[in-house]
């Protein structure tokens, strides 16, 4: 009798959290109707994502979410959300919506900026294509973006990072070439006791700076994804873990995968810089009096970047 009792303040625990979540929803979807009438489709993309994450069946904020990103210039953000519309309406057998997703993905399709990717070689082991933060599969060559500056980043295990921009206008259709990544390379620095000493100093207090500004960066990307599960709304960890994950909105993996790359880049700034500083230490305090050469040779393994110095001190 007990467990029958509990069983339905459970269910009703939980149909009062979802009647709750349901009326905040509708409540945030009608401010964002209001903020994308008075002309600021910004603000009112913020609401209809609030309203979103307490209510992600909603198929009606999805269209409205993609008319606020369109009318914010943002046009294949917009496609992406209405295609996504068109989806979940051919599945709930929502004709009208359905048929309205599909006028504005007609309308958009050609005004999309298209970047072709291509490579100089085919993709190494680990190789990783990130564009604005955000990760691309590797063996995607096509890549719909909003007009404005993107950045491209591609990185891989013990090679050097490249890293380009492209600016794209409405309609525009680019391609850009994606080279092969160079291994690290030696350097040979031959210097007499005082230009080693000079040199020292310099690579000492570069690799300081270097360091803090890695810690810096390190610590930012910790605090912000600290703040990715704080507040009213927080973007993540508002529904039950995946496999021991927390789970995020869109908003939440973005800004969680950028945190993640400020923090291995920041822990290579930091290994680097402390790498650098030793070094630097090393060549100051034993400076020889004679002429002699010393090999400077930057290394990188999985998870470890540094330096390996060679020579006579």
């Amino acid at each position: 009798m007990r467990s029958v009792v509990l069983a339905l303040l459970v269910c009703a625990v939980t149909r009062s959290a979802a009647a709750q979540n349901k009326a905040e929803a509708e409540r945030l979807f009608d401010e964002g109707l209001a903020l994308i009438e008075a002309g600021k489709p910004v603000e009112a993309c913020a609401k209809f994502e609030e309203s979103l994450a307490k209510d992600p069946r909603q198929v009606g904020v999805l269209m409205n979410l993609g008319r606020c990103n369109q009318r914010a210039g943002k046009i294949a953000t917009a496609l992406r959300l209405y295609r996504e519309a068109f989806d979940r309406a051919s599945e709930a057998n929502l004709k009208t919506t359905r048929d309205r997703a599909q006028d504005e993905i007609a309308s958009l399709v050609p005004k999309v900026p298209i970047v072709t990717l291509s490579r100089a070689t085919p993709p190494l082991p680990g190789e990783k294509v990130v564009v604005d933060d955000i990760v691309i599969p590797v063996d995607r060559t096509e890549i719909l973006l909003d007009p404005g500056t993107h950045t491209i980043v591609v990185t891989a295990p013990g090679r050097l990072p490249y890293q380009t921009e492209v600016t794209l206008e409405i309609s525009e259709r680019t391609k850009v070439v994606l080279p092969e990544l160079e291994a690290p390379k030696t350097t040979v620095v031959t210097r007499d006791r005082s230009s080693r000493a000079l040199v020292g100093k310099i690579a000492t207090f570069s690799g300081i700076g270097l360091a803090l500004a890695g810690t810096v960066l390190i610590v930012y990307a910790k605090r912000d994804y600290d703040q990715l599960f704080e507040g009213a709304t927080p973007h993540c960890g508002m529904f039950p873990p995946i496999d021991g994950k927390p789970t995020c909105d869109e908003t939440g993996l973005s800004r969680s995968e950028r945190d993640r790359n400020l923090v291995d880049g920041g822990s290579v700034i930091a290994i680097v810089g402390a790498a650098a500083a030793l070094t630097g230490i090393v060549l100051w305090a034993t400076a020889p009096g004679e002429t002699s050469s010393t090999t400077i040779v930057p290394t990188t393994s999985a998870g470890i970047t540094g330096m390996a110095v060679t020579g006579r001190f």
